[in-house]
């Protein structure tokens, strides 16, 4: 409950400051990009926040954006991190293995199109199933630092069962379908998704049965940057 405001909750960063990132990737800024956009974020992270817009063909998006000072910041923070952990070395703890670990993760966390091509892998391999959304790029908005994406409304929190509840899911559905899909992901596929907090597993209702007068949970996944990717051996072992 103390930490859950980092997932989608922390203190954002404000307009201007986030759309010279949009004009520093395209030449331009969100008045001009986009038809309409959503200068107060609907959501904020550790490494990003997310803006809801319309496009000129009217298609609803959410834009994410990379906070511009991030990457100065990180090779300040790494250098630190390199610098202690050589201190602790001699002491018999060798833990420069974990600061390269965590440096690779988040650096991939860092690239907007890695995450983007991510979710398609994702998308690809659940193509055509109901209960499982991932949302759709739009790439021609989507540079290193700027990930556009389908916009999916209704989206309710997997740690408020009351509101699942409310909405008519059942939450031992909700359970099964998160954890078949999350799964499946990693065992079928090898695509493992390494960051399955509830800031980016959502669940919505969709209208099922032969009538569309019962509502069924459907699991929407995002945030695609830190994949791990494991071999057919493992997978099976």
């Amino acid at each position: 409950d103390v930490l859950r405001v980092l997932t989608d909750a922390a203190p954002y960063h404000e307009f201007d400051e986030m759309n010279g990132v949009l004009v520093s990737e395209f030449g331009m800024g969100a008045d001009e990009l986009f038809a309409s956009f959503d200068k107060v974020p609907i959501a904020a992270a550790s490494l990003a926040q997310v803006h809801r817009a319309t496009l000129k063909d009217g298609m609803h998006v959410a834009v994410k954006i990379l906070y511009p000072s991030l990457r100065k910041e990180m090779a300040s923070d790494f250098a630190m991190f390199r610098r202690l952990g050589g201190q602790i070395k001699p002491g018999g703890y060798d833990m420069l293995w974990l600061v390269e670990d965590f440096e690779t993760a988040i650096r991939s966390e860092l690239d907007c199109e890695h995450e983007a091509r991510n979710c398609e892998i994702a998308g690809r391999l659940f193509a055509g199933r109901r209960g499982v959304k991932f949302p759709k790029v739009v790439w021609d908005l989507t540079r290193n630092d700027v990930l556009v994406m389908e916009y999916v409304p209704g989206l309710m929190r997997l740690t408020e069962p009351e509101v699942l509840q409310a909405n008519g899911l059942q939450l031992v559905q909700c359970g099964q379908i998160v954890s078949d899909t999350l799964t499946e992901l990693a065992l079928v596929h090898g695509h493992v998704h390494g960051d399955p907090h509830a800031g980016n597993i959502y669940v919505i209702g969709e209208r099922a049965g032969r009538l569309q007068r019962a509502v069924s949970p459907c699991v929407v996944v995002l945030d695609h940057g830190l994949y791990h990717h494991i071999d057919d051996t493992l997978r099976r072992d």
